[in-house]
């Protein structure tokens, strides 16, 4: 049903694979960060909101200070 693949799609299709593997490990070590940097800097808005969000209306606000006001 497929085609044959030839060396330059092979060599493609590894780098972009190779490229798709880095970018989710780097994904997951941003998160492990984020995840650290919330607990400590706002535990309790993290506790509520979760990282993700919390750290979005802290970049919204422009400072934790900021949204806390």
């Amino acid at each position: 049903m497929g085609i044959e693949l030839n060396d330059l799609d092979v060599f493609n299709i590894r780098n972009f694979t190779l490229k798709i593997k880095r970018l989710i490990s780097l994904r997951q070590r941003l998160l492990e960060y984020l995840t650290k940097r919330m607990y400590t800097i706002a535990p309790n808005l993290t506790s509520i909101v979760g990282e993700l969000v919390g750290a979005k209306l802290i970049s919204h606000a422009g400072s934790l200070t900021n949204l806390s006001k």
